[in-house]
């Protein structure tokens, strides 16, 4: 085994999962290559799927208990990282996440941001030592967030992709529970938050789960029979994210789905035991028209049209199995983005390797910051007439 004199640990909390990596930190050997990754259920899921229900908890006074279950499950990694690389001490701990996850992670109340006027209690970028959250890193590092639903997450994601020096208009989405997504022009970042709901990463999906080891990631309609993949080739367990719209575009090439999204028959089977229900085609809805409104905003906003568009980066917590067009035909995004997609493996996480490894990535989060202009949807009445207009299939 890789002998690890000195390393650090990136961590990306999110409302479905948590994912951590191990960073080298030796800087005679492999400097900031990475040598573990690991990706678990967010604990915190106890108390709701999505972050209005851990708002809701925080405001009946369980703000503790969210923060002791993000605290415990973070040492866990730190000390499993400890234990399996024989590493006597974690010498920073860099921490991106959406907004309400990062207060949590500081045990602050969130309860602000479950009300009128949604107001954070911190956005700015945070440095601690480790010993004031009992943590096993000497040092800690939070990324800035922008505004109550758009979080560090984004900035990370952005600042990674070294969003500045990349050809405009770019547009990154973060499809996830929150549906977080920047369109990045000359001059100026215009932000928006789509409560596009947990479905893409398995949550009130009947058989699904998160994108871990089991879950089914791809499906394909082959000479008339289904065919699957899973996740790190095991048995499938449930469906994530990734394989949901595979599935779903299946089942309208088959007419299993008709355009508002009534299915023909009571379940499709994507293996034995693991279906999809009616029901799970509308959560399926709800999520994609979030998705696709907060795009359209967002372009009205910035003047533009799709076709303006030169990048568009995805990312979120089924990482980089999906399928582009199957994005266009199950109606997540628009027909026009197909040649400009690029998956990208979560890249918050990314984000927050590189504040580890690159002097200068904290000062890039700023510089993002002071561009972004916040979109609230809820203000926009033509949000909830494009909800409504692509909550509809094309077949």
């Amino acid at each position: 085994m890789e002998k690890i004199t000195s390393a650090a640990v990136a961590l990306d909390i999110g409302t479905t999962t948590v994912s951590a990596q191990l960073i080298n930190l030796d800087p005679n050997s492999g400097y900031g290559k990475i040598i573990d990754t690991v990706c678990e259920l967010n604990e915190q899921t106890f108390y709701g799927t999505d972050i209005i229900r851990r708002i809701y908890a925080a405001k009946k006074g369980k703000t503790e208990k969210l923060y002791e279950l993000i605290n415990r499950q973070t040492e866990k990694i730190l000390k499993t990282f400890m234990q399996k690389w024989n590493i006597q001490e974690i010498k920073k701990l860099s921490v991106s996440g959406n907004t309400v996850m990062l207060h949590l992670f500081l045990n602050i109340d969130p309860s602000s941001m479950g009300q009128i006027p949604f107001t954070p209690v911190f956005l700015e970028e945070k440095e601690l030592k480790g010993d004031s959250l009992s943590f096993s890193a000497k040092d800690i590092s939070i990324l800035p967030s922008i505004s109550t639903f758009i979080g560090a997450d984004v900035i990370s994601g952005l600042a990674a992709l070294d969003i500045l020096n990349t050809p405009s208009p770019s547009l990154l989405v973060d499809i996830g529970t929150n549906g977080e997504m920047a369109l990045v022009t000359q001059n100026k970042i215009f932000c928006c938050s789509a409560a596009a709901g947990p479905a893409f990463e398995g949550v009130h999906i009947s058989c699904g789960m998160g994108g871990v080891t089991g879950a089914i990631k791809s499906v394909e309609l082959k000479s008339g029979e289904i065919t699957i993949t899973t996740i790190n080739n095991e048995p499938p367990a449930g469906i994530c994210g990734s394989g949901l719209i595979d599935a779903v575009s299946v089942m309208l090439k088959q007419r299993i789905i008709d355009e508002a999204g009534n299915m023909t028959e009571k379940s499709f089977s994507v293996y034995s035991g693991i279906t999809i229900t009616d029901k799970d085609i509308r959560e399926f809805q709800l999520a994609k028209s979030a998705i696709f409104a907060g795009i359209k905003i967002l372009l009205n906003n910035a003047q533009l049209q799709a076709k303006d568009i030169k990048n568009v980066y995805i990312t979120g917590g089924f990482g980089v199995n999906l399928n582009k067009q199957n994005m266009i035909t199950t109606g997540i995004l628009p027909k026009e983005f197909l040649e400009k997609i690029t998956f990208l493996e979560n890249l918050s996480l990314q984000g927050a390797a590189k504040n580890i490894i690159e002097s200068n990535f904290m000062e890039k989060c700023k510089e993002i910051k002071a561009k972004c202009k916040v979109i609230d949807l809820a203000q926009y009445p033509d949000f909830a007439d494009e909800f409504m207009n692509n909550m509809f299939f094309t077949i």
